[in-house]
Parts: C-alpha cells; structure tokens; sequence
C-alpha cells in the first residue's frame, strides 16, 4: 500500500509558499523533459530492505518499529532502495532502460527532537538499465543544470569513484568487512579524529581478524564473507522501539564468520588512504597527486583508469570551465555505490551548503534479491537545502 505524506503531521512543505512549489515543479519539468516518469514509494519498508548494503550512517539513524503483525519496519531514509524494490515486483528485464523521477518526505531517527522523528523534503531521478562512462556524465550534466534552471548556478562539485577505491584497497588482499571498516572511518581518518590503532582496535571487536602471527588462517576468506552492513550494526545501531539489540544481531551474524585478515595489512592499506584523503583538486591536478602516491607505495597506476576515464568523460561533457574537484578517497553515506560518486555545494562565504548528490549502484538491484545485477545510477536534492540557498541568493 502507498501512502502519502499527509498522512502524517507537521511534515509537509507549506503549500502555501508558492516560491518552493515553484521550484519543485520547474525541477520536475526539466526531468520530465528529459525522459523521466514520476514514480512513488510507500512512507513505510520492512527495515531489512534498508539495512542490506546502506551503511552504517543510515543503518544506525532508521526510525523503526515493530507493526502490528510483528514486522520490524522503518520511516523510508531515502528513495532508490524503495524504487529498486518496485522495480522488481513490477518491470521485467526487456522493459528497461527505465527513468524514474520523484520527491517527498524521508525520515531519521533523532534523539534530539521531542517525538524522535526527523523529516526531510527530497526531489530526484534513478536511471535503471544503462552503463557508461558517457550515462555517468550526462547524469551528473543534469544535476547541475536542473540547479541553473532555478537560479542556482555558482555549485561546487566533489567527484569520486568506488571502483578506483575498492581496487586500490584490495591489493592489500583485504577482505570486504576490512576494506569497509576503513571506508566507513574515511572521514574521521580525514579529519584526524581516529587512528590507525583505533582503526586495528575496532576490527580486532568486530572479529575481522586474529592477530596471531602466522596464523594459517590470516588469509583474505573469499568463501565466508560477512556484510560490513551487518558487522557493524553493534557499535553504531541506535536502539529504536522494537529494534532486536544489537548484541543479538551481532551474535547471529558471527555464527558462521571466520577470522581473515592481518593486522599489518590494514596498516599498510590505512597508511595509503591517510595520504589518500588528502587530495581534493581540480582533476589535472588530483590524478597528479594521486599518481605519484601509488608510485611511492609501488601500486600499479593502471589501477588509476576508472578516476581518468570519468575525469575525461566529464570534462568532455560539462567542460573544462566546470567548478569540479576530484576526491580520490571520496564516498558516500550509503554502501550501495560501485561506481562514480558526486556531491553538489553552494558556498556561502564560510559555510558550505550541501544541495545534493548521488552515484552508481549496479549491484543494488541483485542485493535486493534480483537474478543478476542491473545498471544503474541516480542522484538527490535536498529541497530544505535548496530553498535556502535560493533565499541567500534573492536577498531575502
């Protein structure tokens, strides 16, 4: 069953403000211009949908609770996982290339508002079905240019590529739960929040790997991999109302995980990704310091292809002019990515006001229980955010 947003209180736009309607409905234009259908999803998912490959920052913010029959469910955090989910019960592999556009309400789980709930507005598109570099940049065209048509012109863009990470770090012969864990610290490395003996500390809890020297079993274990998605429900998994603990998660999880990985692995790989997160540059120059850090760790640069070639794609799309920095080390909330990552800003004299972004996911639709793995790529608005950079922009 679809239900709708008023449904629930407090949580719409005014419909009375005509400015933001507005700019919804030129937004929705500009994608239906372009191909794009509008689709809804149900406010209310079984929590699992959400916690399969989302990651630990949503994972660990879903506002849950048990239905009357019994079912963990959650507030939906975001769309593309609903759509995907759609997709399946309803399309078959012939119908695609498929162009969804919508907007609505998203909820977390704050423990700072009075109810717990927090709501925001988004706008956006998926593509289902195709690949290549050229669908990456016409993507990543229009979530700029959908901004131009509102008036906002003056973005900053952060672009990354999951594929050019997850590579780098699988030299190392890590295993996913190891390349995660240092994935999901990536902004804490970044801002020196955390150490590298946090970082071993942490895998050392969650089971990642026995540091015993010489251990015939520190081997990357290809059989018996273990979402990081689930792993690391203990640390970061608030407690919502009905919510299993997360001790119990974690004890199910484990039943069948063996330990893998060596401590000096994870030190070589976080060593990399400390120099790593450090550049964010026009891409000339990014890929530059990119490449002289995988020379110095005699780390083969073809391994550097994926960050040139949508570099390149990009340039020859939108133009060499484009405001656009290249962040090797870049990621985003949400661990269904595989590909080109981005997100959009507006700079307001000291503070950066983040309007929106997306990426590629192709593994999301067999993640969700589809037979093979499906192309496809999206992004979001922020119409909270949006709304208040246009009122920065008009004076107001």
């Amino acid at each position: 069953m679809i239900m709708t947003a008023s449904k629930l209180p407090n949580i719409d736009f005014d419909k009375t403000n005509k400015k933001i309607i507005d700019t919804i409905d030129n937004i929705k234009n500009f994608f239906t211009t372009k191909g794009y259908i509008p689709t809804s999803t149900s406010l209310i998912e079984d929590s699992d949908i959400f916690t399969r490959k989302s990651g630990v920052r949503l994972s660990s913010k879903l506002y849950s609770f048990v239905d009357p029959g019994g079912r963990s469910v959650s507030l939906r955090p975001e769309f593309t996982t609903s759509i995907i989910k759609n997709f399946l019960k309803i399309y078959e592999p012939d119908d695609l290339p498929l162009k969804f556009q919508y907007n609505g309400p998203v909820f977390a789980y704050n423990p700072n508002q009075i109810d717990g709930l927090e709501q925001r507005n988004q706008i956006g598109i998926e593509l289902i079905g195709q690949n290549g570099l050229e669908i990456d940049s016409d993507i990543l065209y229009m979530s700029i240019k959908a901004l131009e048509l509102i008036g906002i012109d003056k973005t900053k863009i952060k672009i990354g590529n999951l594929e050019f990470l997850n590579k780098i770090l699988t030299v190392f012969e890590l295993s996913n739960p190891a390349i995660n864990l240092i994935l999901n610290n990536l902004q804490s490395i970044q801002s020196n929040k955390i150490t590298t003996e946090d970082i071993i500390y942490k895998a050392e809890k969650l089971g990642i790997f026995n540091n015993t020297k010489n251990n015939p079993q520190n081997t990357p274990d290809k059989e018996n991999k273990l979402d990081f998605s689930d792993i690391v429900l203990k640390e970061h998994l608030n407690s919502t109302v009905g919510q299993r603990s997360p001790d119990d998660i974690i004890k199910r999880l484990f039943k069948k995980r063996k330990y893998s990985d060596n401590s000096q692995a994870l030190k070589d790989a976080i060593f990399l990704t400390k120099s790593l997160v450090k550049i964010d540059a026009p891409p000339e120059k990014a890929l530059n310091e990119t490449r002289k850090i995988l020379q110095e760790n005699s780390i083969p640069e073809k391994l550097l292809i994926p960050l040139e070639e949508i570099s390149n794609s990009i340039e020859k799309t939108i133009g060499p002019n484009a405001n656009i920095n290249l962040v090797p080390a870049h990621i985003r909330g949400l661990e269904y990515y595989t590909g080109i990552i981005f997100d959009i800003n507006y700079q307001n004299k000291s503070e950066l006001i983040h309007l929106g972004g997306g990426g590629r996911y192709d593994e999301l639709v067999q993640i969700l229980g589809g037979r093979e793995m499906v192309p496809a790529l999206g992004f979001a608005y922020s119409l909270e955010n949006i709304q208040k950079v246009l009122e920065i922009i008009n004076g107001k």
